[in-house]
């Protein structure tokens, strides 16, 4: 998956993007493909911030909050929206 003729792997950034663009598109399934294709092929993308992030705004935004190990300002951010989407304000 996600890998062309030269060989050349999708970065860190790059999948945060197809995340945020399977969200936008309303498909989880194929967000929950490329989180499968990051735990695969990313080393330790628990620990990465940016990753991490771009899993918790899908996740959240669907309705399933996932917990990770490294947060930042954004990560909370995510996580509170989500929530509140999901008319869990005082969760958030």
């Amino acid at each position: 998956m996600l890998v062309d003729v030269c060989g050349v792997k999708p970065t860190e950034r790059t999948m945060v993007c197809v995340l945020s663009a399977a969200l936008q598109f309303g498909v989880l399934q194929t967000g929950a493909c490329v989180h499968g294709f990051v735990e695969k092929t990313i080393n330790s993308p628990e620990n990465d911030v940016f990753i991490g992030t771009g899993l918790v705004d899908m996740y959240s935004k669907c309705g399933s909050l996932i917990i990770m190990k490294e947060k930042n300002v954004l990560t909370w951010t995510a996580m509170t929206t989500g929530l509140a989407i999901h008319g869990k304000g005082k969760q958030a």
